[in-house]
């Protein structure tokens, strides 16, 4: 029960910041792609390959940005459940001690 308290947000968590972040930096990928090519020849509305290339390149960003922070979330996790096991085992070796005492 103790696990699925802190599973469930976590998870939750991780998944908004997975979508949030990916479409973030995949308009980012992508609109830089797109002022480059601008930037190189001043004709607008780009061509159909500039805005396939885009659209790959703003893709590949959101993906990318998309498992980074599944990783992140990840390592935030088994981090946080190491820091509430060790606090409980001190709790216990603690508790034993004040027994015995």
């Amino acid at each position: 029960m103790f696990a699925l308290r802190h599973l469930i947000p976590a998870a939750f968590r991780a998944l908004v910041r997975m979508i949030f972040l990916g479409i973030l930096f995949a308009l980012i990928a992508g609109g830089i792609v797109l002022a480059v090519a601008y930037a190189t020849t001043p004709h607008w509305p780009p061509s159909t390959l500039t805005i396939v290339t885009a659209v790959v390149v703003a893709l590949l960003a959101g993906y990318a940005v998309g498992l980074t922070t599944l990783v992140r979330e990840v390592i935030r996790g088994v981090k946080a459940a190491e820091h509430d096991l060790v606090r409980g085992v001190e709790n216990e070796v603690t508790a034993h001690e004040h027994a015995h005492a």
